[in-house]
């Protein structure tokens, strides 16, 4: 959720707290028992105090716990990254996307879309000129990433849009079998 001397939650982006208030807030999770959210230990600890109810939950778990979760998930919903995509692939668990929170994960969803394992995905280019990241330096690219970041985290029209596409793809059962059907394809 933050990288250290990279960027700070809560100085450089609110990125987990936007995120969670629109997810908490305006997806529909009915169809769901509980949904589980993970992350860093300190920001997980802000949102349990701010959104847990019995259908919330803010977890940390050790990487094999958190395997066991990821592997009896119904829908896993994350942003890009190397090792969790893949091993909700691994798992037959469809991925829904969510906007990349770093500029390395920007490039990841990139990738993603490129190789059609991301078909329910929301990217920054989606709504903001497209940023070319890739083999250039990682400070200068992690401060064109921070200047969308803040656009996206202050834009009203479009986080209720990625709330829409959210509710879209969890209702959307075509939608998920197909970015399983990919997510196998390319996990093998």
């Amino acid at each position: 959720m933050e990288a250290e001397g990279w960027y700070k939650v809560g100085s450089d982006t609110f990125y987990p707290y936007t995120m969670t208030e629109l997810l908490v807030k305006a997806v529909d999770f009915g169809r769901f028992d509980t949904v589980i959210f993970t992350g860093n230990k300190r920001i997980i600890d802000d949102l349990r105090g701010m959104y847990e109810t019995s259908k919330f939950k803010f977890m940390m778990f050790s990487h094999d716990t958190f395997i066991l979760e990821l592997a009896s998930s119904a829908i896993a919903m994350m942003v890009p990254g190397l090792e969790t995509p893949l091993e909700a692939f691994s798992y037959n668990v469809p991925v829904i996307f969510l906007p990349p929170s770093n500029s390395s994960q920007y490039i990841q969803l990139d990738e993603f879309r490129k190789y059609h394992v991301a078909y329910a995905s929301i990217h920054f280019s989606d709504y903001l000129k497209r940023s070319y990241f890739a083999g250039r330096n990682l400070r200068k690219i992690m401060q064109e990433f921070l200047v969308q970041l803040h656009h996206f985290e202050t834009t009203e029209w479009i986080l209720d849009d990625v709330s829409r596409r959210i509710n879209e793809y969890l209702s959307n059962r075509k939608l998920l079998d197909r970015q399983l059907e990919q997510q196998k394809r390319f996990i093998v």
